[in-house]
Order: structure tokens, then C-alpha cells, then sequence
């Protein structure tokens, strides 16, 4: 059974198989230092049966990691870095792949597709929520969908106060350094930190574990490695439900 590691291209939200040399499918990529490389792009996602989502240790940090398994009887491992820049669950991908995760079942099949919304389909999902309550003005706009026979799979982790799965929404305090400007508080940094790591914790130990022997698994850890990759910022907002 062949394996291939899948990445994310930042820019373009796309995955794709990474090569050092030219190959049939692989498109030539230069990237800003002028290094060249290879891709071969997914831009459709990736479909296949779930077979377990992962924490591996890299050299960049640790990777939250998901397996599926296509038609071909291919292994598609797909790699998101967990962390960013200031050592907190990414809010971007891994975060929606993280609220997910309690929707998700082994052997079932999915399609796997990250996106980041342009501001045309931004403007046009505010304009479709005439009528109904929007919690938030902003929201991040890089996020993976997961579909079912074509039908979108709702977040199992919810962004509304009171619910049981409730993520624990940032406290926002005005930077003493930086006046007119805020920032969230360490507390309400670190209880919804925690919170996305114990929900990640439960499926990688749990209903999504790996099984097998693996010395590169290990556990999400509160205190992650500092991130040598450096990676283009995002908006880092609390999401809202989006129609994908």
C-alpha cells in the first residue's frame, strides 16, 4: 500500500504531493529564497476513507496529521502544522479540523478540502445572513471543510456561549503598549488552548487513534516546540459557521 505526505500551500489553501525532481503531474515551484521544488496539487481536496488523525514531531514543530485512504488503495496523509507563531493552536486550519473531529468516524469516507474565502465570497455570505444574528464581524477565513456523499459535515465543537462543546472565546484586553489596539488575554488564550488540545487528545487516543507502531506518533503538548517555518500571518479571529 502506497503512501503519499500532503502539504498545504499557504497561499492558495491547495494540498499537494511536494518532489525535488520533475515528475509526471508535478508542476516546477520557485519559491521566494529562489529555491526550486516540485508540486503536484490537489486542488479538488483529497476523498477517501478516514483512517485516523495523528500528532507527529517534525522538525518545524508538531504536525496534526490525517490519514485517509483513496480508491487507488492509496494513503493520503495530510499534514497541518498545530501551531503558530506564538506557540497557540493554529486558529486557521487545524483549529477546524480540531472542531470537527468528534463528527468524524474511522472507515467512513470524506472529502477533505481547506479553503480560504476571498472577500467577494465573504460580502456574499454577509449578504445571505439578512435576518439572522451575526456573532462576529470578523471570523477567520482559512478553515478545511469535510463532506459526506457531497454533504457538508457540521463542526462537532460549537462557537456559540452556553453550549456543552462551547470553545472558549477569547477575552479581549487593550494593549497597555499599543493604545486604540487589543489583544487577548494569556488566561483566555490558555483555557481555549487547552481546550482544542484536550479535544484533539480524545480522537487521537480514541475514536480516530492510529493503530499500529509508529516511533514519530506522540501527543499534542501544551508547551509545543517554537516553530523554525516562518508562515504568513492570518487574521486570527473566533469563527462563525461558514456554508461549506
Amino acid at each position: 500500500m502506497a503512501t503519499r505526505y500532503l502539504q498545504l500551500d499557504w497561499k492558495s489553501s491547495n494540498l499537494y504531493e511536494y518532489n525535488k525532481s520533475q515528475e509526471e503531474g508535478f508542476e516546477k515551484h520557485t519559491s521566494e529564497s529562489g529555491n526550486v521544488s516540485y508540486r503536484k496539487y490537489e486542488k479538488k481536496g483529497i476523498t477517501g476513507e478516514m483512517l485516523n488523525i495523528g500528532v507527529r514531531d517534525s522538525k518545524i514543530g508538531q504536525q496534526l496529521t490525517m490519514a485517509l485512504k483513496d480508491d487507488a488503495d492509496v494513503v493520503n496523509v495530510i499534514q497541518f502544522n498545530l501551531y503558530d507563531q506564538r506557540n497557540q493552536v493554529d486558529s486557521s486550519y487545524p483549529e477546524s479540523v480540531i472542531a470537527h473531529l468528534g463528527n468524524l468516524k474511522k472507515g467512513e469516507t470524506y472529502t477533505v478540502f481547506p479553503y480560504n474565502l476571498t472577500e467577494a465570497s465573504q460580502k456574499s455570505y454577509d449578504e445571505s445572513t439578512e435576518g439572522r444574528e451575526v456573532r462576529e464581524k470578523y471570523f477567520d477565513r482559512r478553515a478545511v471543510s469535510f463532506k459526506q456523499d457531497g454533504v457538508k459535515v457540521n463542526t462537532y465543537l460549537s462557537y456559540k456561549e452556553g453550549d456543552k462543546t462551547s470553545v472558549p472565546r477569547l477575552i479581549w484586553t487593550e494593549d497597555r503598549f499599543n493604545k486604540g489596539k487589543k489583544k487577548p488575554t494569556a488566561a483566555s488564550l490558555e483555557a481555549k488552548n487547552d481546550f482544542l488540545l484536550d479535544e484533539l487528545a480524545r480522537a487521537v487516543d480514541g475514536h480516530l487513534a492510529y493503530e499500529g507502531t509508529d516511533s514519530n506518533s506522540s501527543t499534542p503538548s501544551a508547551t509545543p516546540p517554537k516553530q523554525e517555518a516562518k508562515k504568513e500571518e492570518s487574521n486570527k479571529r473566533e469563527k462563525m459557521d461558514l456554508p461549506f
